[in-house]
């Protein structure tokens, strides 16, 4: 009897010891999509794979098993395998875009794709920008209360304020909701001329000054160089925004 058993357990063990390699050599659909939004995930890229989670993926061990995109974009995922070339796999990757700053981060993803995999150490800096605290509708005014410092990720915060005093007493162009980073792009300027506004010019020769009236032919900001039309003598002269509804006269143009 002690000597029957002996087949069975050697049958075991060289069941177990056959099986081995099979296992070390593969891995489970679930495993790689996990495996691959890690990877991505730390290259700054959101991803949602469309692999089968109940197949096996046999002959390349998990060690070896590279990562990367297709082509210029990161909406096909290439998988490849280090030690085996015939392993390759491409999978269709839907990028996430739930909120406005998220699209933007897709699209950031997809033109510099590139730089992100070389280093998600200069991608994932962050710097101290402006938010709002709350929702705010277009034409609302912002006021102290309805900003505050966060820091959010550089690719995103491009075009925002790390100060306070560019953003206070501005108009919003759009309406933003809370947490929104805001950027020069959301503001109104504070143009003191307008187009087709009623003007002042001025022009000053020595001592000796003189006022005009005139319509403003476009937007200006103080300082701005701009083209007005004299109404007196119905011609086009250029000038400098002085103030508001005032410029003061730079040369005849013609």
């Amino acid at each position: 009897m002690i000597y029957s058993s002996f087949p069975i357990i050697v049958f075991f063990s060289f069941s177990i010891s056959f099986f081995q390699p099979a296992i070390a050599n593969s891995i489970t659909g679930n495993q790689l999509k996990n495996l691959v939004i890690k990877d991505l995930s730390s290259k700054g890229v959101k991803s949602d794979l469309a692999i089968d989670k109940k197949r096996t993926f046999h002959g390349c061990p998990e060690k070896h098993i590279k990562i990367g995109r297709r082509d210029e974009s990161w909406n096909t995922i290439k998988v490849t395998c280090e030690i085996n070339k015939s392993w390759t796999f491409n999978f269709r990757n839907k990028i996430h875009a739930r909120t406005n700053d998220q699209r933007q981060f897709n699209i950031y993803s997809e033109e510099h794709s590139s730089d992100i995999q070389k280093g998600a150490k200069s991608y994932n800096r962050e710097d101290l920008v402006f938010v709002l605290t709350n929702s705010k509708q277009k034409d609302e005014i912002l006021n102290k209360s309805d900003v505050k410092l966060e820091l959010r990720k550089r690719i995103l915060s491009k075009g925002g304020f790390s100060e306070l005093k560019p953003i206070l007493g501005k108009k919003l162009k759009r309406s933003l909701k809370k947490g929104s980073i805001l950027k020069e792009k959301h503001l109104m300027k504070d143009w003191l001329v307008h187009k087709n506004q009623k003007i002042e010019i001025e022009n000053k020769v020595g001592s000796i000054k003189v006022t005009m009236q005139g319509i403003a032919l476009s937007n200006g900001l103080k300082g701005d160089r701009i083209l007005v039309k004299n109404l007196s003598s119905n011609k086009t002269i250029e000038g400098f925004v002085k103030s508001e509804k005032k410029i003061s006269i730079f040369r005849k143009i013609y």
